[in-house]
């Protein structure tokens, strides 16, 4: 319903096809009606099967596997070796099994709740769900950023054209164009680092969790479009991650990848306001005026 009433309420004006607030939530709860019975459909054709689950948690980096390796090798490496070879293999031995009991305190461990087969069955429907929350976003990310990234663009081509700064300028539809494409191109060369970041590294996700951050971001990000509020969708959605993360508590969250991001947006505003003077300067010595 909602993902409906954004897309002919807000998306598609450019298209001439965006409807008044009435209609558009009269189409929204309609669709979302409909959506709803087929849903309904579907999950009762779905059966309670006996899930394992992992019950390890996304603390688990290739370091912990890496010991477990060695732990395995040392313990056949001491039963081949003579008896002063063994001694100092028993030493380390028990280091490395210091150093896991020591990591295996600090790591959660899964939720309990998500051993049984219901929830099992539940995370399964909502890895669909999840689909739609992720476009969700991926509409929110184009409504909002897109906008924050062509407006200066919109700004200078307009006043280059008409030869005065307006308070507002025409946006062509081909300036939106390329913005979207800039934004496929970012996710596609260097996205994966943001996306494996806020995925696997503040919080453990699961297709629930998942779709309720992705669907928190999204509808923030979309009310603060229609607000005119340029707003970054990566840290609107790390806060939906975080936001999730401390509903279990302050130990289900990776405090030093929280540490690093809060460095990364406090570093981002004076950088991007240093590389703006000097790119300035440098193209007003080189194009003059």
């Amino acid at each position: 319903m909602i993902l409906t009433f954004v897309l002919i309420f807000k998306g598609l004006k450019h298209l001439n096809l965006d409807l008044s607030l009435g209609r558009a939530t009269g189409v929204a709860c309609l669709s979302g009606l409909i959506a709803a019975g087929i849903s309904a459909i579907l999950v009762r054709r779905i059966k309670h099967e006996a899930v394992s689950l992992p019950t390890h948690s996304f603390h688990e980096t290739s370091v912990s596997r890496a010991l477990r390796k060695a732990k395995k090798h040392l313990v056949r490496i001491n039963t081949e070796v003579d008896q002063t070879n063994q001694e100092q293999a028993q030493n380390l031995l028990a280091e490395l099994d210091s150093l896991s009991q020591k990591m295996e305190k600090e790591t959660p461990r899964a939720d309990p709740e998500l051993l049984t087969s219901q929830h099992a069955t539940v995370e399964r429907i909502f890895i669909y769900l999840q689909i739609l929350s992720a476009c969700f976003v991926a509409f929110a990310h184009g409504a909002n950023d897109v906008a924050n990234a062509i407006g200066p663009l919109a700004a200078v081509l307009a006043t280059a054209k008409d030869g005065v700064i307006a308070a507002q300028a025409t946006v062509d539809v081909r300036i939106l164009m390329l913005g979207g494409v800039g934004i496929v191109i970012g996710l596609a060369t260097w996205g994966w680092r943001v996306i494996e970041t806020i995925g696997k590294r503040i919080t453990e996700l699961t297709p629930t969790r998942g779709f309720a951050a992705e669907f928190g971001a999204a509808t923030t990000i979309v009310i603060a479009s229609k607000m005119s509020l340029p707003i970054s969708t990566t840290h609107t959605l790390v806060g939906a991650v975080l936001g999730v993360g401390m509903a279990r508590g302050i130990s289900a969250l990776n405090l030093n990848t929280i540490r690093d991001i809060a460095i990364s947006w406090i570093v981002t505003l004076p950088a991007g306001a240093g590389l703006a003077i000097l790119f300035f300067y440098t193209l007003k010595l080189f194009l003059g005026g």
